[in-house]
């Protein structure tokens, strides 16, 4: 089989998809369907429940109402940062808390952290804090390094009834504060709507500790009315629930929230979660439907969400023009790039989809498809994120190019994507095809629609779009999109001969078959290298190249293969619920990137970041984390008792309701049976992932062996004792 450059297509049509679009139906390859979706659910609900109540028996013991004290802290300066915090009440150091970037930018957004959870007696008393940051960077959430720390201090007196008591306490310097003098308040409890436990709630969340903000909720309804909730609070529990993929206690929750007067804005928050998740499901008109419902009551920030769901369920279907009628709706079409804080209009991630939906739906959209992309690819990128869409976006250009016969302008955009990044294999096979495709025509850029007019910020020339340097704002030099122009794509240079233009594909992929030898890229790599060599008349070089990997890739097909037994025996879960992950991987946001009793990271990449094993991964880990809870293992959600970067020392289940626990084997052991049964499912998933990645092997097996019998048929051949073609069966190239 010979190789050519229109043989290379697998890889390259992977960049031609929209971003984080998983297509409809992918979901059923998890092998759940909803009843099983609603056991699993209820099986967590349940062990929430039990571990709430044990948490509310633990709480009274620890610190009854007669002196409890919660002290709360805030930031309601917004140029303000908090880093680190010391309480002291009546003179006594009771926790010195430092805060993590993340936990400082919730802060500034008007959440609240109980600092400490104590116990005084009845009457006066004075609470000190005594607290550190710096001033907010001009771009971003995070403090500007520059500034020099800023400290402060507040001092409270204050009474202690026989009642619990909680002290909202707001972190300001004194030269931030402004006129109106911000003071510390008590929260007389269930006299106001805003409980400052709601803030707490929301500050968990957001900071990626869905455990504890859920138990958290349970606390706040212990003992209490249902009458005295809320709407906020069943939004929260409605929002904490699929946190943890609970979609039927959701439902519930929203609907109790409805009841109590829960605003719309705050119901279409939780109706779009509820509709990505049964995107992630494939239940792709349930998803519509609930889209179609909730469009005309949107607000400007949630437009954006409804905007990025349902242009991706309509890509995901391939009705690219409809998508892009979606993502130009409202106020949010096409906002000005040039323009610092267009991301809160629509996103760099909803502008990438938007630029690959006229792409694909072709026409007079093309073009105008083929100048955003290029725009987002040569961006200038602050964060990790947007250096990943930066080279995402160069990516699929280059391909499309590349899949047009414009091998000239596909090279100088392959060139863009750094070689250290995530595409950089795929970025090294496409050049080396990109140096033997034809040359091709300039391509032309075109107007989109968010230019600036002419004579605005500099630009002399309306044809060709260029900016005059010298006459930009300086804050154009902070901005993502600094250049605007119009001229048509450059071209690289390739070899004028053929053999030039093959021994520069070689020099790319010589690169590339250096690196992992799992990646797809670099093994179509390794064999287009061995073919150039034989066409290039190098026949001695590229027989002990093809023997090479030849014998290489029959020996990862073996491994492939064993693994895949492996996988599919029977018997090969053997751990339940009772291994030993790390702490990190009990939390939400590591729980999407690990997969339990599987080792295949290394073949298996892309597919581990798919819908379906997010879900099964996703209800893996929850039942691991709530089973060691349920165990004793696990603190409570205690989150007053901090140390210095929020450790927790409170005390745990194993030592506080041992006796209930005893009752509960029951459950444990069906969250270990539901748990044996989601990873088997999680084994079987990947080990039909790995067939198809077996399968593709296989192509690349079948190439070399090939080249391989056509260098030893020529040697025969040359000796005389063959006639070409006549015995190729006999002659022994592989084992197999």
């Amino acid at each position: 089989m010979a190789v050519t450059w229109r043989n290379s297509r697998r890889c390259g049509a992977a960049a031609l998809v929209a971003l984080s679009t998983f297509l409809a139906g992918a979901a059923g390859a998890a092998g759940l369907d909803d009843e099983q979706r609603r056991e699993i659910a209820s099986l967590k609900a349940d062990a929430i429940e039990r571990i709430g109540s044990i948490q509310a028996e633990a709480m009274a013991r620890r610190y009854p109402a007669r002196t409890r004290l919660s002290i709360y802290v805030g930031v309601d300066v917004p140029s303000f940062v908090l880093e680190e915090a010391t309480v002291y009440v009546d003179g006594r150091e009771l926790v010195t808390r430092r805060y993590r970037r993340d936990e400082a930018a919730v802060l500034t957004e008007g959440d609240a952290h109980r600092i400490v959870r104590t116990n005084v007696e009845p009457g006066s008393h004075k609470v000190r804090v005594q607290f550190s940051g710096r001033l907010r960077r001009a771009l971003g959430r995070g403090p500007d390094p520059d500034s020099r720390p800023i400290t402060g201090e507040i001092d409270m007196d204050f009474e202690k009834s026989a009642n619990p008591k909680a002290l909202i306490l707001a972190m300001a310097p004194e030269a931030l504060r402004p006129t109106r003098r911000l003071s510390p308040s008590e929260w007389k409890w269930r006299s106001e709507v805003e409980d400052p436990r709601f803030g707490m709630v929301r500050f968990l969340r957001q900071t990626g500790d869905s455990y504890r903000a859920l138990l958290e909720l349970l606390e706040i309804a212990a003992g209490v009315d249902a009458t005295w909730l809320a709407p906020e609070y069943h939004a929260l529990r409605a929002h904490s629930y699929l946190d943890f993929d609970m979609e039927p206690q959701a439902r519930s929750a929203l609907a109790t929230g409805l009841r109590a007067g829960l605003g719309k804005e705050a119901e279409n928050d939780i109706r779009l979660r509820l509709a990505g998740l049964a995107f992630e499901r494939g239940r792709v008109d349930e998803t519509a439907a609930i889209l179609s419902d909730i469009r005309p009551e949107l607000t400007t920030a949630q437009l954006v969400r409804w905007q990025g769901l349902m242009s991706r369920l309509l890509m995901g279907k391939g009705r690219y023009r409809e998508a892009v009628d979606v993502l130009t709706q409202g106020d949010t079409q096409l906002e000005v790039l040039t323009e610092p804080g267009s991301e809160d209009k629509q996103t760099l991630y909803m502008r990438y989809n938007y630029a690959v939906a006229l792409l694909q739906a072709g026409g007079e959209n093309l073009v105008r498809g083929r100048t955003l992309l290029d725009r987002l690819g040569r961006m200038r990128p602050f964060t990790p994120a947007q250096w990943g869409l930066r080279d995402q976006a160069n990516l699929t250009l280059a391909y499309h190019f590349l899949a047009s016969d414009q091998g000239a302008t596909a090279k100088k955009i392959f060139q863009r994507i750094r070689l250290d990044g995530p595409f950089a294999e795929t970025a090294l096979l496409g050049l080396g095809w990109a140096e033997l495709a034809p040359h091709g025509e300039r391509q032309s850029r075109v107007a989109v629609g968010d230019e600036p007019d002419a004579g605005t910020y500099g630009i002399t020339d309306t044809r060709s779009g260029r900016f005059n340097r010298s006459d930009m704002p300086e804050r154009f030099s902070a901005d993502a999109f600094r250049q605007v122009e119009l001229v048509p794509f450059k071209q690289a240079d390739q070899a004028d001969s053929e053999e030039g233009r093959r021994r520069r594909a070689l020099v790319a992929w010589e690169e590339l078959a250096a690196r992992r030898p799992e990646s797809r890229a670099v093994q179509e790599a390794r064999v287009a290298a061995a073919f150039t060599l034989e066409t290039l008349g190098a026949e001695a070089s590229a027989m002990t190249r093809y023997r090479r990997e030849v014998a290489a890739l029959e020996d990862m097909h073996d491994s492939l293969r064993a693994r895949i037994e492996a996988l599919r025996a029977e018997g090969a879960v053997v751990t339940g619920l009772d291994g030993a992950p790390s702490l990190a991987a009990l939390t939400r946001n590591w729980q999407r990137r690990y997969t339990p009793g599987l080792d295949d990271a290394r073949w298996l990449e892309e597919f581990y970041v798919s819908a379906p094993v997010h879900e099964l991964a996703g209800h893996y880990l929850d039942l691991y984390l709530l089973a060691l809870a349920m165990r004793g293992r696990l603190p409570l959600a205690d989150a007053g008792d901090t140390g210095s970067g929020g450790s927790y020392k409170g005390a745990d289940l194993a030592s506080v309701g041992t006796a209930d626990l005893d009752r509960d084997e029951g459950l444990v052991a069906r969250m270990d049976t539901a748990a044996a049964v989601l990873q088997q499912r999680l084994r079987s998933v990947s080990a039909d992932a790995l067939e198809r990645q077996l399968a593709e092997l296989e192509e690349y097996i079948a190439a070399a062996r090939l080249g391989l019998a056509r260098l030893y048929e020529k040697r025969l051949a040359h000796a005389g004792s063959v006639t070409p073609g006549d015995t190729l069966a006999a002659v022994p190239i592989a084992r197999r």
